[in-house]
């Protein structure tokens, strides 16, 4: 993922409290697949609450 597009996609759909943390997050090599695992894990359950 291009990181000025990863950013646009986390300004956009994550609370201001967390944005900094998540796109730390995914322009770290180490911690961007945990940071994509867990947002697998979350959206999910999320849409099912939003949609439902």
């Amino acid at each position: 993922m291009d990181k000025e597009q990863g950013k646009r996609m986390v300004k956009r759909f994550f609370a201001k409290r967390i944005q900094d943390r998540v796109i730390f997050e995914l322009s770290s090599e180490r911690k961007r697949v945990e940071a994509l695992n867990r947002l697998c894990t979350i959206m999910p359950n999320t849409y099912s609450r939003i949609y439902d």
